[in-house]
């Protein structure tokens, strides 16, 4: 499976997997061929395949957001005005994990028409090398500076 560029996208996909297993769990118990403890609170054929719908529907959801999102930045990079940005720092994600690798974001800020602005880099699964301080070539939108994208 392809890595995730934004957060969208890895919530989204935790989302749908989250869902299918509740949703299939939820109907297998409703067939009879899965079995609860009877002194289990609740019912899993209703409230499984409940949860399971909605979490299918935010993870469609998200994911929908995520290539809305992904478009409109490959668009940016495409046909956005050019401008310098200093980095401000790069982090890495050590709290999201996907297949063993820790993300890493790099954050920048930039200046238009004396309006100071700041951006960020999608998720770079591996070390980028840039470091705080060093300047990188970014583009905005020349309609709305704030929308920016950097391509490490």
């Amino acid at each position: 499976m392809k890595k995730p560029e934004t957060m969208w996208k890895l919530c989204g996909t935790l989302f749908l997997i989250l869902g299918a297993v509740f949703l299939l769990s939820g109907i297998l118990s409703q067939m009879g061929i899965l079995h609860t403890d009877p002194a289990s609170r609740g019912d899993p054929k209703l409230w499984f395949p409940a949860l399971g719908s909605i979490l299918l529907a935010l993870g469609i959801i998200l994911c929908a957001v995520s290539y809305w999102k992904e478009r409109a930045y490959k668009l940016l990079l495409s046909e956005g005005t050019q401008t310098k940005a200093k980095v401000t720092s790069v982090k890495q994600l050590t709290f999201t994990r996907w297949n063993g690798l820790y993300p890493y974001v790099v954050h920048f800020k930039y200046e238009v028409e004396g309006f100071s602005y700041q951006g960020k880099s999608p998720l770079l699964w591996s070390q980028p090398k840039v470091y705080e301080k060093n300047t990188v070539t970014i583009y905005i939108d020349s309609q709305k500076p704030s929308h920016s994208a950097v391509d490490l």
